[in-house]
């Protein structure tokens, strides 16, 4: 016996919560790639950094170009956020997990604020659904 019901309405927000949850998982990896990524990228800052220091111009003797142009406060940023690298890690991967999930549910709200528009006017999906033997 197949009964016939048509879903007319969905609560936005249960929608909303459901989806930030969902997001929140599914962003878990992503934000620790990103993480990590962030700390090669810092490594990779002080080693041209520290390569800039002290350059051997030929004729014209050793030059610093760290403080030719003025990035004594970028070396020492680096070098903090270097040793606190474990806080950063964290930092990344927590705010990755909670923006990426709040973005996604508040897509999902708002698609389901469009699904409630268009059902109102076209009389929303209709499911056709069996009722199981094994119940």
């Amino acid at each position: 016996m197949n009964q016939k019901y048509t879903i007319r309405k969905i609560n936005p927000f249960s929608v909303a919560k459901f989806s930030w949850l969902l997001g929140s998982l599914g962003m878990i990896l992503p934000s620790i790639i990103c993480a990590i990524g962030s700390l090669e990228l810092i490594t990779v800052l002080q080693i041209l950094l520290q390569k800039l220091q002290n350059v051997n111009m030929g004729l014209f003797g050793k030059a610093d170009f760290i403080k030719m142009l003025n990035l004594e406060v970028v070396s020492a940023t680096l070098t903090q956020w270097s040793d606190q690298s474990s806080l950063l890690v964290m930092l990344i991967m927590l705010g990755g997990v909670v923006v990426g999930g709040l973005l996604i549910g508040l897509i999902s709200l708002l698609l389901s604020l469009v699904y409630n528009l268009v059902a109102s006017v076209t009389g929303g999906i209709e499911v056709e659904a069996e009722l199981s033997k094994n119940l």
